[in-house]
């Protein structure tokens, strides 16, 4: 952690932490409000670019040529990353997520209980990820039920 906070760029984290009960443990990944918007702007760019052909980049033994960093047609001659890159800044300009900060379970983790946490800061600190995770165990228990912790 000495090391992620004196970067001066901390702004996601894995945590795994104990619950009220000993055989329960949660896997937390805490981020910033920003990381969060950076990564539904993303994800929005991602389901908005139009997808290559499914062997368009491939030879005949199914490795990925050079061709996939080539400007495509599709892409408006760009390239795929430069052409989700331009779909990145139109979405954050032209229809911004919203983000709300809090906490949500994640189902389907295969190992502990998964739960993401975002923060309202540009940068997380210990004192930062201390205080969630004391916010969930103790102060969130109408939520999050004893059998449940």
């Amino acid at each position: 952690m000495e090391y992620a906070s004196n970067s001066g760029s901390w702004t996601w984290s894995d945590i795994i932490f104990l619950g009220m009960k000993p055989d329960t443990y949660w896997n937390a990944e805490i981020i910033t409000v920003g990381m969060a918007f950076d990564d539904a702007v993303e994800s929005l760019a991602f389901d908005r670019a139009k997808p290559a052909p499914a062997d368009a980049f491939l030879n005949e033994e199914g490795q990925f040529t050079a061709a996939w960093r080539l400007p495509q047609p599709q892409y408006d001659g760009l390239t795929r990353s430069q052409y989700v890159d331009n779909l990145k800044t139109e979405t954050a300009r032209e229809n911004p997520p919203t983000i709300y900060c809090g906490y949500h379970i994640l189902p389907g983790y295969r190992s502990g209980v998964g739960l993401q946490i975002i923060v309202d800061t540009h940068l997380l600190s210990r004192e930062i990820i201390e205080a969630a995770i004391y916010y969930i165990i103790y102060i969130s228990i109408g939520y999050l039920t004893q059998d449940r912790l």
